[in-house]
């Protein structure tokens, strides 16, 4: 007995990044859908 299932899941990203520091940014990340996933991170950057 075989049953396929065709489920269509809402998907995307939201974001926010700052600097609250000249060389520093923070960023982080929300993505939904069948897998949900949470990223955080952190940058220095000298120019």
């Amino acid at each position: 007995m075989n049953k396929d299932y065709n489920v269509t899941y809402p998907s995307g990203t939201v974001g926010l990044a700052i600097t609250p520091f000249p060389l520093v940014k923070v960023n982080a990340d929300y993505n939904f859908g069948e897998v949900k996933n949470i990223s955080v991170g952190v940058g220095v950057s000298i120019r």
